[in-house]
Protein backbone atom coordinates (compact mmCIF):
# COMPACT_ATOMS: atom_id res chain seq x y z
CA UNK A 1 0.00 0.00 0.00
CA UNK A 2 2.88 2.46 0.69
CA UNK A 3 4.49 1.70 -2.41
CA UNK A 4 1.22 3.03 -4.60
CA UNK A 5 0.99 5.67 -2.33
CA UNK A 6 4.56 6.85 -3.49
CA UNK A 7 4.05 5.66 -6.80
CA UNK A 8 0.87 8.07 -6.49
CA UNK A 9 2.60 10.64 -4.85
CA UNK A 10 5.02 11.10 -8.00
CA UNK A 11 2.97 10.94 -10.90
CA UNK A 12 0.74 13.37 -8.92
CA UNK A 13 4.00 15.25 -8.49
CA UNK A 14 5.29 14.56 -12.40
CA UNK A 15 1.95 16.00 -13.31
CA UNK A 16 1.94 19.22 -11.91
CA UNK A 17 5.76 20.02 -12.63
CA UNK A 18 4.68 19.14 -15.82
CA UNK A 19 1.70 21.53 -15.48
CA UNK A 20 3.43 24.17 -14.41
CA UNK A 21 6.17 24.33 -17.03
CA UNK A 22 3.65 24.28 -19.47
CA UNK A 23 2.49 27.50 -17.80
CA UNK A 24 5.68 28.96 -17.73
CA UNK A 25 6.34 28.50 -21.20
CA UNK A 26 3.03 29.71 -22.36
CA UNK A 27 3.29 33.17 -20.14
CA UNK A 28 7.32 33.61 -21.82
CA UNK A 29 5.56 32.98 -24.97
CA UNK A 30 2.55 35.57 -23.90
CA UNK A 31 4.96 38.03 -22.96
CA UNK A 32 7.45 37.79 -25.88
CA UNK A 33 5.00 38.06 -28.36
CA UNK A 34 4.11 41.73 -26.22
CA UNK A 35 7.12 42.50 -26.34
CA UNK A 36 7.33 42.51 -29.95
CA UNK A 37 4.23 44.00 -30.20
CA UNK A 38 5.64 47.13 -28.07
CA UNK A 39 8.45 47.30 -30.09
CA UNK A 40 6.25 47.16 -33.41
CA UNK A 41 4.51 50.19 -31.82
CA UNK A 42 7.28 52.21 -30.84
CA UNK A 43 8.93 51.83 -34.34
CA UNK A 44 5.66 53.24 -35.90
CA UNK A 45 5.51 55.91 -33.53
CA UNK A 46 9.07 57.13 -34.88
CA UNK A 47 7.50 57.88 -38.00
CA UNK A 48 4.51 60.10 -36.22
CA UNK A 49 4.87 63.65 -36.97
CA UNK A 50 6.15 65.69 -33.17
CA UNK A 51 5.13 68.64 -32.14
CA UNK A 52 7.23 71.00 -32.86
CA UNK A 53 7.30 69.90 -36.54
CA UNK A 54 4.02 69.29 -37.15
CA UNK A 55 3.82 72.22 -40.05
CA UNK A 56 6.49 70.25 -41.48
CA UNK A 57 5.93 66.54 -41.71
CA UNK A 58 2.50 66.52 -42.91
CA UNK A 59 1.47 66.58 -46.44
CA UNK A 60 -1.72 66.11 -48.61
CA UNK A 61 -0.01 62.45 -49.66
CA UNK A 62 -0.46 61.51 -46.15
CA UNK A 63 -3.67 63.09 -45.31
CA UNK A 64 -5.64 62.20 -48.80
CA UNK A 65 -4.19 59.66 -51.15
CA UNK A 66 -3.57 60.92 -54.46
CA UNK A 67 -6.83 58.95 -56.07
CA UNK A 68 -8.63 61.35 -53.97
CA UNK A 69 -6.58 64.42 -55.22
CA UNK A 70 -6.95 63.67 -58.80
CA UNK A 71 -10.58 64.12 -59.77
CA UNK A 72 -10.12 63.46 -63.41
CA UNK A 73 -11.39 59.91 -63.31
CA UNK A 74 -13.81 61.37 -61.07
CA UNK A 75 -15.09 64.41 -63.49
CA UNK A 76 -14.99 61.73 -66.54
CA UNK A 77 -17.57 59.21 -64.87
CA UNK A 78 -19.75 62.69 -63.52
CA UNK A 79 -19.72 63.69 -67.06
CA UNK A 80 -21.01 59.77 -68.56
CA UNK A 81 -23.79 59.38 -66.00
CA UNK A 82 -24.99 63.05 -67.18
CA UNK A 83 -25.07 61.63 -70.47
CA UNK A 84 -26.65 58.49 -70.13
CA UNK A 85 -28.98 60.17 -67.57
CA UNK A 86 -30.06 62.82 -70.34
CA UNK A 87 -30.39 59.36 -73.18
CA UNK A 88 -32.50 57.35 -70.61
CA UNK A 89 -29.90 54.54 -70.29
CA UNK A 90 -30.68 53.25 -67.18
CA UNK A 91 -28.85 50.04 -67.87
CA UNK A 92 -25.34 52.18 -69.11
CA UNK A 93 -25.60 54.25 -65.62
CA UNK A 94 -25.86 50.97 -63.50
CA UNK A 95 -22.59 50.24 -65.47
CA UNK A 96 -21.18 53.44 -64.41
CA UNK A 97 -21.74 52.78 -61.04
CA UNK A 98 -21.19 49.58 -60.51
CA UNK A 99 -17.73 50.00 -61.87
CA UNK A 100 -18.42 46.91 -64.18
CA UNK A 101 -15.78 48.27 -66.93
CA UNK A 102 -12.77 48.56 -64.24
CA UNK A 103 -13.92 44.98 -62.64
CA UNK A 104 -13.32 43.98 -66.43
CA UNK A 105 -10.45 45.32 -66.90
CA UNK A 106 -8.78 43.73 -63.51
CA UNK A 107 -9.84 40.17 -64.48
CA UNK A 108 -8.44 40.97 -67.94
CA UNK A 109 -11.93 40.91 -70.33
CA UNK A 110 -11.53 43.86 -72.03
Amino acid sequence: MTEKKMTALEKREHKLLTTMRNQDIADGKRKMENRYMLDAMVIESRRWPKLNDLDKSISTNIILPQTVLNYAEYQEKLQRLAFYAEQGDNEAMQKVLDKEEVISKKNGFL
